[in-house]
C-alpha cells in the first residue's frame, strides 16, 4: 500500500443504554466498551413506556443525573443523553452500535435504527419483562446423579405427583433425612381439590409461566415445609427431591428452611430461584433417570 494512500476511517463505537440506576454491574458493563461513546436514553424516550412514565420504577434516576455519575468514572471519552432526534441522526452515520439486550433499548433501536447492525451484550443488569417471565436452563453444581438411591426416591416423587389434580402441572416432592423418607407431598388445590371445577382457575387467563402467583394451588415443596413445621420436624441438613425445579417462592422456602441438597429431574429456573438456592449453599443436583 502506498504511503500516501489514506487509511480507511474507523467507524465510531456507540454504546446505547437504558440506565435507571448506578451499580457495580453497570460499571463492569461499561468497562467492556470503554473505547467507545455512551449514549444514555433520555426522558423523552423513556416516557413512551407507560410503566416508566407513571413512575412505577421508583428507584429510577433522571438521565441527566446518570450522566453526571457515570462521567465521574472517566470511562468514556464522550457521554450524552439521547432523544428521538439523536437516534434518527445515527441512522445516517457510520457507527458501530453496541447495546445491552434490554426490552427498553431493543424497542427504540428497532424503531429508529432498524437498518443498523447491533452487537447485543447479554450482561444481566436489571429485571425487565423478558427475563422476569422467561425460563432459563438450570446449571447444576457440576453434579449429575445416576445413583440407584436417587433414582428410586425420584421415582417415588414422580408417583406422588400423580396424586395431584392440578390442571397445569403435577409436582411431587419428597423430603429425605438420614436416607429415610420423612415427608412426601404433591401440589394440590386449596381449600379443596374441587375448587377449580366450580370457581374456575385464575391461571386460565394467562399463558404458561405468566402470573404463577395467582395459582389456587399449594405447591408440593411448600406443603413439605409446612408439614415439617406442623410436626416439629427440623429440616436442617435434609435433602429434597422435586420432580420439577422449584418456582421462585418455593425455592426461597427451600433455601431458608435448611435443606442442603435439592434434587430435580426436569424444569427451568424462573426469576431468581436458582441464585437464591446457591447463595444459601444449597447443592443443586440433576437426577438422570435414563
Amino acid at each position: 500500500m502506498a504511503k500516501n494512500q489514506k487509511k480507511m476511517a474507523k467507524s465510531r463505537k456507540m454504546l446505547i443504554a437504558y440506565v435507571p440506576v448506578i451499580h457495580e454491574g453497570y460499571r463492569i458493563f461499561f468497562e467492556k466498551y470503554k473505547d467507545g461513546e455512551l449514549l444514555i436514553l433520555g426522558k423523552e424516550l423513556l416516557s413512551q413506556f407507560d410503566n416508566l412514565a407513571r413512575g412505577k420504577d421508583i428507584r429510577m434516576l433522571p438521565p441527566e443525573e446518570v450522566l453526571k455519575l457515570v462521567s465521574a468514572w472517566q470511562i468514556f471519552n464522550k457521554i450524552s443523553v439521547a432523544n428521538a432526534g439523536d437516534l434518527e441522526k445515527l441512522a445516517d452515520e457510520d457507527v458501530e452500535i453496541v447495546a445491552n439486550k434490554d426490552e427498553v433499548v431493543e424497542t427504540f433501536l428497532n424503531k429508529y435504527l432498524q437498518n443498523k447492525k447491533v452487537t447485543w451484550d447479554t450482561t444481566f443488569l436489571r429485571w425487565e419483562k423478558k427475563n422476569t417471565s422467561g425460563e432459563t436452563v438450570v446449571t447444576p453444581n457440576q453434579k449429575i446423579s445416576r445413583e440407584d438411591f436417587d433414582k428410586k426416591i425420584m421415582q417415588l416423587a414422580e408417583e406422588e405427583s400423580q396424586k395431584s389434580v392440578d390442571w397445569w402441572r403435577k409436582i411431587g416432592a419428597v423430603l429425605i433425612k438420614e436416607d429415610k423418607i420423612i415427608i412426601s407431598k404433591h401440589n394440590e388445590y386449596v381449600p379443596g381439590s374441587e375448587t377449580p371445577y366450580y370457581e374456575g382457575d385464575p391461571r386460565i387467563n394467562f399463558t404458561a409461566g405468566i402470573r404463577s402467583d395467582l395459582s389456587l394451588v399449594l405447591h408440593a415443596e411448600a406443603a413439605v415445609v409446612a408439614e415439617a413445621a406442623k410436626k416439629g420436624i427440623s429440616i436442617e441438613g435434609t435433602s429434597m427431591y422435586c420432580t420439577t425445579f422449584p418456582c421462585p417462592p418455593c425455592a426461597k422456602q427451600i433455601a431458608f428452611s435448611g435443606v442442603k441438597k435439592l434434587y430435580y429431574k426436569q424444569g427451568y429456573a424462573v426469576l431468581d430461584g436458582e441464585r437464591i438456592l446457591k447463595d444459601k449453599s444449597v447443592e443443586i443436583i440433576f437426577v438422570d433417570l435414563g
